[in-house]
């Protein structure tokens, strides 16, 4: 499988371990530990390009903060994970 590949599949894993952590809340703020501890640890580098991915797309917005950069979900990252849990 080639690098490309892997992380589109990993952005809708990332977007799943968001969904997990927030649950379709605009609110919720989790680090990006949080977010990645739901992948293994052998693919947590690549989630790191898939989380900067999903956000250039759009997906999940940041939002900087005194502690470090946390990110949240945005409308159209809820309609993505939507159109998930249907598949």
């Amino acid at each position: 499988m080639t690098k490309k590949k892997k992380i589109k599949e990993l952005e809708t894993a990332v977007l799943l371990s968001m969904y997990s952590k927030v649950k379709y809340s605009k609110h919720a703020h989790p680090k990006e530990v949080t977010i990645l501890k739901g992948l293994r640890k052998d693919l947590r580098g690549l989630g790191k390009i898939a989380l900067q991915n999903l956000v250039k797309e759009g997906y999940i917005t940041k939002h900087p903060n005194s502690g470090g950069m946390t990110y949240s979900l945005s409308p159209k990252g809820i309609e993505r994970l939507k159109e998930l849990k249907k598949e």
